[in-house]
């Protein structure tokens, strides 16, 4: 069961998890609600933007679909150690080549907080962690937007005296 987590304990969990997948990164980074740090913010998912640690001795992955070979990174084989051996960690519902995600357990209940691991290249760092914070400032800039026009909307319906109008569903 998928839940929020205050930012007191999630930025724990965060920290444990950047420590254990750094040995697979040649960078990672906290993004999301975790790296913004808001107090006030629940967190729903810890975030972290990866240049996944290539392992070039072992050998590249073909594609069925005329798609070139790709290397096999260190970061995919210790993500499928950790869903192998960790009973609180298993897959979420991403897992393309630009965004992997996971669920994590963090109590008795059952209760999961997701993590979402955004992939990149190092030609490619700065547009995938302007495009999420991008993403956020879009959906913050729409949520203004809707609680004025519910505003503006509950103003008409209780008409200029401010009296609620009788007579509405």
């Amino acid at each position: 069961m998928k839940t929020k987590m205050s930012l007191s304990r999630a930025w724990p969990l965060a920290n444990k998890i950047q420590m254990e997948l750094e040995p697979a990164c040649e960078r990672i980074e906290k993004a999301g609600s975790v790296r913004r740090a808001s107090p006030k913010d629940d967190i729903e998912d810890i975030e972290f933007v990866i240049i996944p640690r290539l392992c070039p001795e072992l050998p590249a992955q073909i594609s069925l679909f005329d798609e070139p070979p790709t290397m096999v990174s260190a970061l995919d084989l210790l993500l499928e150690k950790m869903v192998r051996d960790k009973e609180n960690f298993r897959r979420g519902d991403k897992s393309g080549p630009l965004i992997k995600s996971f669920l994590i357990q963090f109590d008795e209940d059952g209760s999961e907080l997701g993590l979402e691991l955004w992939i990149t290249t190092p030609e490619k760092w700065a547009e995938i962690t302007v495009a999420i914070a991008t993403v956020v400032t879009a959906l913050i800039v729409c949520i203004t937007q809707l609680v004025s026009l519910t505003a503006a909307i509950a103003h008409l319906i209780s008409g200029p005296s401010n009296k609620p109008m009788t007579g509405l569903v």
